[in-house]
C-alpha cells in the first residue's frame, strides 16, 4: 500500500532562486551542514554537483502540468481573485483538504516518479501521514495558468532538516524536477525551526513544501507537586494489510500475537474467508481490504475488483458490490493501493454512498497512500465515519523505511496526540517489529487497541448478507 503565512522571500542577486545561497549568514550555515551530509551520504559525488545546480535553479527540463482542464474553469485573474477571498480551492474544496487532483504535473511519468520519491523520503523522516496538510493554489500569470500543490508537513524532532532537503533534492532529479529555492523559517540564523522548499522547472513552481519542527512533547509534572488526573493511556492500533493469500508462515505469526490486531483482509483470494475467521476467533479485528486504482497503475496492479478512477460508475458498483460480499464479517472497509482513486472525489462519494446503503456501522480507514486525499471530506459529507493512517511500518526493499524506527515513532504520535494508527505488511522484519512493539508498550503504559475500538464500535461484527443471486 506504499504508493497532505509564508515567509517573506525575494530573489536575489544571482535572480530567481538564489535567495537561499545569499540571504544570509543562517543560509551559509545551513549549506554548510547539507554538505556534511553529503559527504557522509554514499555516492555524494554523483549528487553534489546537481544538487547545487537545484539550488540554484539550473532546471534542465520541463514538466507538463498535470490538469490544465480542470483548472481553465478558475484561469482568469477575477476568478482567481475571488477563489483567493474564499479561501477555496478551484475544485471547492476548503483550504488545508485535498481538492482530488494528484498534483499539477505530468500524470503519465514525472509527476508519478516525483510523488513517489517525495513519499518515500517522509516515510523515512517518520513524518505522520494523518497531519499532512494539503492544497491546490490557482497560480494565473501572463501567459500561463496551473494549479501549485502546497504540502505542510510536521517534522519529528529527531529528523534533520539537512537530510530532509537532500532526500527532497533526489526525489526532484528523479522526476526531472528542480529545488527552485530553500528558505529557512524561524529566528535563529542557522538553527531553523522550519523550511519552506519550492519545487518545479524553470517555467513554473508546481510544489511547494512547508516543513515545520513538531512542537516539544510536555515536560512532566515536578515530582511531589500534585497533578490532576490525567487522559487515558496512549492507545495505538496497529493494522496489517493483505492477509487472505496464506493461512501459514508469517499470517499465522500474527494472529498467535496476544494483543488485539486489526487485519486487512482482500476478498476473494484462496484464504480470505478462513483467515478472517481464525483472526476473530483469536480476538482480533478484520476489515475489508478494497483493492482500488494507484497514480501508477501500470508498475503497482491493485488486483481483480478494482475500483478505478476511469471506470464507469456502474461498472466501479459492481467491483465494489463483489468486494463487500467477499467477507461474511468485517467491522470497516480500507483501501488497498488507491493513490490516484482516494483523491477522487466523485468515485469516494459513490463507495461511500453504497457502504452506508450495504451496512451503516461500517468505518474506512483510509491509508493515506496521497497527501491529497480526498477520503475526510467525503466520508464527513456521506455520514461515514473516517480514520487516517499516521505511518506506514514498512515499505519496498528500497524505501529505508525501519518497522523498529516506525514503531517507536507511533509511540511519539501516540503520546502526543492520544491516539496513532499504523499500518504494516507481512514481512518478516515487520512482523518482529510488531512483536517486540507489543511487548515494549505493554511494560510502557501504552494500549494496543483494535480499529473498532479507534471508531467507537465496540460491538461484536455481524455476518454481512451474502447476495441472493
Amino acid at each position: 500500500d506504499g504508493e497532505t503565512d509564508f515567509a517573506s522571500k525575494s530573489p536575489g542577486p544571482l535572480g530567481r532562486g538564489s535567495s537561499f545561497l545569499v540571504a544570509a549568514p543562517a543560509a551559509r550555515c545551513y549549506v554548510a551542514r547539507v554538505v556534511d551530509v553529503f559527504a557522509s551520504t554514499p555516492d555524494s559525488n554523483r549528487f553534489m554537483p546537481s544538487f547545487f545546480q537545484r539550488l540554484l535553479g539550473a532546471a534542465r527540463t520541463s514538466i507538463a502540468p498535470r490538469r490544465i482542464a480542470a483548472l481553465l474553469a478558475v484561469a482568469t485573474a477575477g476568478a482567481g481573485l475571488v477563489v483567493f477571498a474564499r479561501g477555496s480551492t478551484p475544485w471547492g474544496a476548503p483550504w488545508g483538504e485535498a481538492s482530488g487532483a494528484p498534483s499539477s504535473l505530468n500524470s503519465a511519468d514525472d509527476g508519478e516518479r516525483l510523488e513517489r520519491a517525495l513519499e518515500r523520503v517522509f516515510d523515512q523522516s517518520g513524518i505522520d501521514r494523518a497531519s499532512i496538510r494539503s492544497r491546490f493554489v490557482p497560480i494565473v500569470t501572463e501567459g500561463d495558468s496551473f494549479a501549485r500543490a502546497e504540502l505542510d508537513l510536521p517534522v519529528p524532532r529527531s529528523a534533520s532538516f539537512a537530510q530532509l532537503n537532500v532526500g527532497i533534492s533526489r526525489a526532484a532529479g528523479q522526476a526531472g524536477a528542480t529545488i527552485l529555492d530553500v528558505i529557512e523559517l524561524g529566528p535563529r540564523p542557522g538553527r531553523p525551526t522550519g523550511l519552506e522548499i519550492r519545487l518545479g522547472t524553470s517555467e513554473r513552481a508546481t510544489h511547494l513544501l512547508r516543513l515545520e519542527r513538531e512542537p516539544a512533547p510536555e515536560a512532566p509534572a515536578a515530582k511531589g507537586r500534585t497533578v490532576a488526573p490525567g487522559p487515558k493511556l496512549p492507545r495505538i492500533a496497529l493494522v496489517v494489510d493483505d492477509l487472505g493469500f496464506t493461512m501459514d508462515g508469517l499470517a499465522r505469526d500474527l494472529v498467535a500475537i496476544d494483543a488485539p490486531l486489526t487485519f486487512g483482509v482482500i476478498a476473494g483470494l484462496k484464504h480470505s474467508v478462513a483467515f478472517a475467521e481464525s483472526a476473530r476467533a483469536h480476538g482480533h479485528d478484520v476489515i475489508l481490504h478494497v483493492p482500488m486504482e494507484p497514480i501508477d497503475r501500470a508498475e503497482h496492479d491493485p488486483g481483480r475488483n478494482a475500483i478505478l478512477s476511469g471506470a464507469d460508475p456502474t461498472e466501479n458498483l459492481r467491483r465494489l458490490r463483489v468486494n463487500l460480499n467477499g467477507l461474511r464479517e468485517y467491522s470497516g472497509v480500507s483501501n488497498h493501493m488507491g493513490s490516484r482513486a482516494t483523491a477522487d472525489g466523485p468515485l469516494m462519494a459513490l463507495v461511500f454512498e453504497e457502504m452506508r446503503g450495504h451496512d451503516r456501522s461500517l468505518y474506512f480507514l483510509d491509508s493515506r497512500t496521497t497527501p491529497y486525499s480526498v477520503v475526510p471530506r467525503e466520508g464527513r459529507r456521506a455520514g461515514v465515519r473516517v480514520l487516517v493512517n499516521n505511518l506506514f511500518l514498512d515499505g519496498d526493499a528500497s524505501s529505508g523505511v525501519d518497522p523498529r524506527a516506525q514503531t517507536k515513532r507511533l509511540e511519539e504520535i501516540a503520546r502526543r496526540r492520544g491516539t496513532s494508527i499504523g499500518i504494516g505488511h507481512v514481512g518478516e522484519d515487520t512482523v518482529a517489529a510488531i512483536q517486540e512493539a507489543v511487548a515494549h508498550w505493554r511494560e510502557n503504559g501504552i494500549e494496543l487497541v483494535t480499529l473498532s475500538q479507534l471508531a467507537g464500535s465496540d460491538r461484536e461484527t455481524t455476518p454481512r448478507k451474502r447476495p441472493t443471486t
